[in-house]
């Protein structure tokens, strides 16, 4: 998920690290919320405590219009209270210059503030960059031209629609459905979508993309709470939305199914975000470890807030994920931002973690991504153990809580 340099933690959380064991007063006090409003639970109270792999979008991905009774069923038209609505950049790694839009409800379009409507089951969409920083839409045999496109519901709200990047692409057709509002600009020479979308859609989207196929339920439990954590608390650097869909914040597809072990576990971790010192807690995860998980200070970054932990991952340490490259990179000190400076340069595969020997040329090293925070392959395999959603969140980030996002405020 995130790079470490991709958003900042709250300045409340303390920089030096917290007892193992909180202090009676706080325990009394975490309690006391919990007795109070059920919204954590004992099992929260034990505080003990990028994914950055190669990216390959797919290509060829067929139509999923079929999912719109998934979308409408599954997400309630009346959301939580602390369900807010986040802005996600979307297929900037596509650098698109047009885009089909397809519904199969009727659309309302704004074209500079300029109304006008898309019928249900009608003709696509089509977007074009154009001159000037404009965009061309055609429209049952119209074309208007404005600098700031939005698509959303007739009622004025969420609708459900694909979003299509035609070849020819750098990657083929990229297709996907979506459910929230679109608004589409023009940026740095090609289109920007952005879509409006409630948070808990997001993490349920979020979820099925960066999950381990096959993961059991209880990793995809954690992976929601971690993923709500790092949405409700992240700022990102990004101008004109609040996070993009790739590892640079979290990868971001389509809606699970209604009813998949994916959706399940979003919607049995509603709201639930993880607490560290009275702030929500932008969780960071990798891929995977080299057997022991990363402290900020270790890896040459800056602790201003939570200072994460280097936590023992048994099966990383056991069997870890093993990479060679051919690199003159041998003189980058092992450090993340060193990484991140490399890769920059080198793409984004070339060194895929800190973690690594040289042998001349040759560099052989361990773990996919910083290796901060929560290990997906040591979460998932814990799970596989039998651990609970709660005891994998309280071993890859020590010194937390799990609780309401709607009571985070009460815990400052």
């Amino acid at each position: 998920m995130a790079r470490p340099d991709a958003f900042s933690i709250p300045s409340s959380i303390p920089s030096s690290a917290p007892s193992p064991i909180p202090s009676p007063s706080r325990r009394e006090f975490l309690r006391a919320i919990a007795a109070a409003t059920g919204a954590l639970s004992l099992p929260a109270l034990s505080f003990g405590h990028d994914r950055h792999a190669n990216f390959t979008p797919e290509a060829g991905a067929p139509c999923l219009v079929t999912r719109r009774l998934a979308f409408e069923t599954w997400v309630s038209e009346s959301p939580p209270a602390n369900d807010k609505p986040l802005r996600f950049g979307v297929f900037s790694l596509f650098a698109p210059q047009h885009l089909i839009v397809r519904s199969r409800e009727a659309l309302l379009l704004r074209f500079d503030g300029e109304a006008r409507t898309l019928p249900a089951n009608s003709d696509a969409l089509h977007l074009r960059l154009i001159d000037g920083g404009r965009i061309a839409a055609d429209l049952s045999g119209e074309t208007f031209a404005a600098t700031r496109i939005e698509a959303l519901s007739t009622s004025g709200g969420e609708a459900v629609f694909t979003l299509e990047v035609p070849p020819p692409s750098l990657h083929g057709t990229i297709q996907r459905q979506f459910r929230g509002r679109l608004l589409l600009t023009a940026a740095q020479r090609h289109l920007q979508p952005v879509l409006l979308m409630r948070s808990e859609v997001a993490v349920a989207s979020i979820v099925l993309a960066e999950a381990p196929p096959h993961a059991p339920p209880e990793f995809l439990r954690a992976q929601a709470a971690a993923s709500r954590s790092f949405l409700l608390s992240a700022r990102t650097g990004h101008i004109g939305f609040d996070f993009c869909d790739t590892t640079h914040c979290q990868f971001l597809r389509e809606l699970p199914t209604p009813g998949s072990p994916h959706a399940l576990a979003a919607e049995a971790t509603t709201g639930l975000v993880l607490i560290a010192a009275g702030g929500i807690l932008p969780a960071m995860y990798s891929r995977s470890c080299s057997g022991r998980t990363h402290a900020l200070a270790e890896s040459g970054l800056s602790v201003s807030g939570y200072p994460y932990y280097s936590v023992h991952c048994e099966l990383c340490s056991r069997r870890p994920e093993l990479w060679v490259r051919d690199s003159d990179a041998g003189s980058v000190a092992h450090s993340e931002r060193a990484r991140q400076a490399w890769n920059r340069v080198h793409g984004w595969s070339a060194l895929p973690s800190a973690s690594y020997a040289v042998n001349g040329a040759v560099l052989r090293g361990s773990g996919i991504g910083h290796g901060i925070g929560m290990c997906q392959r040591g979460a998932a395999e814990m799970a596989k153990q039998g651990a609970t959603y709660r005891e994998i969140l309280a071993h890859y980030y020590p010194n937390t809580a799990i609780a309401s996002a709607a009571i985070a405020p009460a815990l400052a």
